[in-house]
């Protein structure tokens, strides 16, 4: 035995701990665990109902963190005709479903590297908003993603215009995912070719007309 802090306590042999020590040892790691957990979470806990918690419409980061698996069977499909445009051009992206309606959404046009964000979407306030708050690790322009702004059912059959930037890449990628009935049950969107180029002219190619050569000069005859 041995005098501790005015207590006799039993003296240990070389190199043991204390019980009490490894228990409390144990607890601090625990809930130091716990609150790892707690912060990698708490994004998608906060962010759901009222916007996406992430910038990536990738489907191994929207199962972590919102459960479930990819849908295809909700059949969301966006398109926009030849989806070809000038730089500057407004696009607009036609969505259609076999469902009726969608909850929450995710969509982005995707420049020359996976961190672009790129041009804006028009965003109503009423049930769509900027998600700049979660894309600040991203080469981020001004309404370049777009999300929801409430749980509020909305209609499957719908329209996002988007104003292509002025100096735009020729190959550009729109990305989007959207919520169903419920955060489990979602689908990523299959990744929609963009191409943006100088010598297009709403949609179509701009044909030159062929070069029509000129006479040869006639030569001075002389007397």
């Amino acid at each position: 035995m041995k005098l501790v802090g005015g207590l006799l306590t039993p003296k240990l042999p070389p190199g043991t701990v204390p019980k009490s020590v490894g228990f409390c040892s144990f607890k601090i790691k625990y809930h130091f665990l716990l609150l790892v957990i707690f912060l990698a979470f708490f994004p998608c806990l906060e962010a759901l109902p009222n916007g996406s918690p992430l910038c990536e419409a990738e489907a191994e980061k929207i199962a972590g963190c919102m459960g479930g698996d990819n849908n295809p069977e909700l059949d969301f499909k966006l398109s926009c005709g030849d989806c070809k445009f000038k730089p500057g051009a407004t696009v607009t992206f036609k969505l259609t479903s076999k469902v009726e309606f969608f909850k929450g959404i995710l969509i982005y046009v995707q420049g020359a590297t996976p961190k672009d964000r790129i041009g804006s979407f028009k965003v109503d306030n009423k049930h769509y908003k900027d998600n700049e708050k979660r894309c600040k690790r991203f080469n981020y322009a001004k309404n370049s993603v777009l999300t929801h702004i409430n749980n509020s059912q909305k209609p499957a059959a719908t329209e996002f215009e988007w104003t292509a930037p002025k100096e735009c890449p020729e190959t550009m990628e729109l990305q989007a995912a959207f919520i169903y009935n419920r955060l489990s049950n979602w689908m990523v969107i299959p990744p929609l070719k963009l191409t943006c180029s100088k010598d297009k002219e709403d949609g179509q190619a701009v044909i030159s007309p062929p070069r029509i050569p000129s006479d040869p000069p006639t030569p001075i005859q002389q007397s």
